[in-house]
């Protein structure tokens, strides 16, 4: 890519750019689209994942004695409070979680695909390296 801009021949640099910028333009296109489709693919289960736990902690609240809801603490805005705000964090806790480590693996298998068929003999190296310093990560 960098030995375009160093071509003599103008026609040629303008054809190795245009294919490269091209490149990086489609390239670009597809990172959007994965990213929107990844996001929409983790954020709904999550949303109903919440939507399930709701009425699930209404129907464990109500079972509690007579006396648990004299208290100030467990007053009808307190337990709204808690059913909307407790419910919604479960959500975070679970699924982003799980988007973060499907997006990780994914960038780096990516990564390691794109190494090896570029230069392969450099690529087996980081591949056998990599856990190593991944171990040296978390040991530290």
């Amino acid at each position: 890519m960098i030995l375009a801009f160093f071509l003599q021949n103008c026609d040629k640099k303008r054809t190795h750019i245009r294919t490269y910028t091209l490149m990086f333009y489609s390239l670009s296109l597809i990172s959007i689209i994965i990213n929107f489709s990844q996001y929409y693919n983790f954020t709904y289960p999550g949303e109903h994942l919440t939507k399930r736990i709701r009425p699930r902690m209404l129907v464990k609240i109500l079972r509690f004695e007579v006396a648990w809801f004299d208290e100030e603490q467990n007053s009808s805005e307190g337990l709204c409070s808690r059913l909307s705000n407790e419910a919604s964090i479960v959500k975070p806790l679970v699924v982003d979680r799980v988007f973060l480590q499907v997006q990780t693996t994914s960038v780096v298998t990516v990564a390691m695909v794109m190494d090896l068929i570029v230069a392969w003999k450099l690529a087996l190296v980081m591949i056998v390296v990599q856990p190593l310093t991944i171990l040296c990560f978390y040991r530290r």
